[in-house]
């Protein structure tokens, strides 16, 4: 299926710079396939459809269609999205399963010590907001991010001080949530703490994600209210917060006026699929 071989790609694509980090997380290993089989088990990805030998196969395969250096960041990933194949076998086409493979699996565990943070950030109904918002999500990070070309590929990112600045545009700063907090909490999401290749300063896409989910905790800490309603509530607020700064800045930048756009698509598409 092309349409779902692009999305995947979409997915890698955006995810980028997460997937660097943990690349260089285990490329210490002398072999593709040692360092594909730790991260399948810090991931736990190891179940009885993808044993090890699943493991071997998937790592053979790869590497026996590149034809440069064995242990290379994309052998790594294309492997894992091989392992994935076998894991998530029946559970949906090749987007879906790289979805989850991230989602569920590489993001919440690999290279990261267990944190009711990230329980929280990675549960099944966290996810599906995200993914419900998703439109609004990336034009957001789009207007306040920037994108850069590395190994050939244009990679997005924003800078702590973008996101900072956007929550001062959506009116969510204050007492409950001051901008030197953001930056102290911001600096404990920015790849992981054993990555000295990483910056420390700038937010990849799903380092964003975990963000915004950050601040709905932060600024909303209510125990008796779900974590997925205060985390729908603060992009509903997000959304119409920035919807009236960047309409009042009627002499706004083109990435202002580019994201009005961009939320009234999401909002149509919304609509659409709702009826």
């Amino acid at each position: 299926d092309d349409g779902a071989m692009a999305r995947a790609e979409e997915v890698l694509r955006l995810h980028a710079p997460r997937l660097d980090s943990i690349h260089r997380h285990y490329a210490y290993h002398a072999s593709a396939l040692d360092a594909v089989l730790h991260c399948v088990q810090d991931a736990r990805l190891r179940c009885y459809r993808l044993g090890m030998a699943q493991v071997e196969r998937a790592v053979a395969a790869v590497t026996a269609r590149s034809s440069g250096p064995e242990n290379t960041r994309d052998v790594f990933v294309e492997s894992l999205v091989v392992c994935a194949a076998f894991k998530f076998v029946g559970e949906g086409k090749v987007d879906v399963q790289v979805t989850k493979l991230l989602e569920e699996h590489l993001f919440p565990h690999a290279t990261r010590p267990i944190s009711a943070f990230y329980a929280q950030t990675y549960s099944t109904d966290v996810r599906w907001v995200l993914r419900q918002r998703a439109d609004d999500l990336k034009a957001m990070f789009e207007c306040y991010g920037q994108t850069e070309v590395v190994d050939g590929r244009k990679v997005g990112f924003m800078l702590t001080p973008g996101f900072v600045q956007m929550l001062q545009d959506a009116d969510l700063l204050g007492a409950a949530l001051t901008p030197i907090q953001v930056h102290e909490r911001l600096s404990k999401l920015c790849a992981p703490p054993d990555d000295d290749e990483a910056p420390v300063d700038r937010l990849c896409y799903s380092e964003f994600l975990d963000a915004i989910t950050m601040v709905s905790m932060s600024r909303d800490p209510d125990p008796f209210m779900a974590p997925k309603v205060r985390l729908d509530r603060l992009v509903e607020r997000l959304v119409l917060n920035l919807k009236n700064h960047w309409m009042r800045n009627k002499s706004g930048d083109a990435k202002g006026k580019a994201l009005l756009v961009a939320f009234a698509k999401a909002t149509s598409l919304r609509l659409r699929k709702n009826h």
